[in-house]
């Protein structure tokens, strides 16, 4: 399965991945305002959409979908902040912490990265006045 964001109607369409065929599902999923970004966790369980908005106020979302289930579908949605252009799934990892055998699970998790810009007229650094 793949997943693959639509930005021009707000909607995140299902493939189907056979080797090198590739097929529209005709299933589409809603997220949010103008997905942008997506990744699917390292597990393949979930994956985590970016959903820029329509610049006139609304809110930035970030949405969890559930990969594994029937039919896949959003579980969680969080306001983040502006224009959330870029998202990354973070793996999970077990890390070895103290003596023996001891171990720290550490759970996925999803980072929103932002690219910053300047605001109109505003001169950059290092350019103009």
């Amino acid at each position: 399965m793949a997943l693959v964001t639509r930005d021009g109607d707000h909607k995140i369409s299902v493939l189907s991945v056979d080797g090198t065929k590739v097929e529209y599902t005709k299933r589409d999923i809603n997220a949010g305002l103008r997905p942008y970004g997506i990744d699917v966790s390292s597990k393949g369980d979930f994956a985590a959409v970016a959903n820029i908005g329509i610049g006139q106020g609304d809110t930035d979302t970030v949405s969890l979908i559930d990969i594994r289930a029937k039919p896949p579908r959003v579980v969680e949605t969080v306001s983040v902040g502006q224009t959330p252009e870029g998202i990354k799934g973070l793996a999970r990892r077990q890390a070895r912490r103290g003596r023996g055998d001891e171990r720290q699970q550490q759970g996925e998790g999803v980072a929103v990265l932002r690219r910053q810009r300047p605001a109109r007229g505003a001169a950059r650094e290092g350019h103009g006045s």
